[in-house]
């Protein structure tokens, strides 16, 4: 073999080694290229975080109890209801706040007419809320007292069953004033509701009958 073959040779060889390195060097991954930057999202399909606690308890929890709600006393009953059970024109109901230490909330909703006579008529509801069916019963207990505060008997009671949970009849023992009361009480709530009609004890039994009505109106 001639010197100028074996130069053509090793040329050829050469030539084949470079264009191999150069490959390599295009097909190696770079080591250089930025790092993928994180993201706060979540990916798809991923479960998300718990919501950080608000301490509310969640909807339908049973966990704490329940704060009764205070009730006005004009919400219960409206004229039409009075009206139309003692076949009377009354007035507008007119709400005020009563004073009651016991109870969450106390109001009282007053409906008032007159008589042929001219004497004036007073129809009354006073809803109190109490902390618990408990105090409730409590303040059922006191309404079942004959006398006032100095002792002096001024109430005649009478039980009257079959109206809301419990239930009494307080008629004021005073010549010529009738009053009426009929407390009842439906769990937590006491409803007082009351008749006053200046006409004689004779109408206590006629207004009796009428509270007793009303009262199923309000609490079945």
């Amino acid at each position: 073999m001639s010197r100028r073959m074996v130069a053509a040779i090793a040329a050829a060889a050469m030539v084949s080694m470079l264009v191999g390195c150069s490959s390599s060097a295009v097909s190696a991954p770079s080591t250089t290229q930025p790092q993928a930057i994180a993201t706060s999202q979540q990916p798809a399909g991923s479960s998300p975080q718990p919501a950080a606690s608000t301490g509310q308890q969640p909807a339908g929890s049973t966990d704490q109890p329940q704060q009764a709600q205070a009730v006005g006393a004009c919400s219960v009953l409206t004229t039409a209801q009075v009206g139309a059970e003692f076949g009377a024109t009354f007035g507008p109901g007119t709400q005020n706040s009563e004073m009651n230490l016991e109870a969450l909330s106390s109001t009282r909703c007053s409906f008032e007419s007159k008589l042929t006579d001219g004497s004036p008529w007073t129809v009354s509801i006073i809803v109190g809320v109490y902390p618990s069916d408990t105090a409730a019963k409590g303040k059922m207990t006191d309404s079942r007292k004959t006398t006032n505060f100095t002792g002096s008997v001024a109430w005649a009671v009478t039980e009257m069953p079959g109206v809301g949970d419990d239930a009494v009849i307080q008629n004021l023992l005073t010549l010529g004033n009738t009053q009426e009361n009929l407390i009842v009480r439906k769990g937590s709530v006491i409803y007082d509701f009351q008749d006053t009609i200046i006409t004689g004890i004779a109408d206590s039994a006629a207004a009796r009958s009428h509270l007793v009505k009303l009262a199923h109106v309000v609490v079945g």
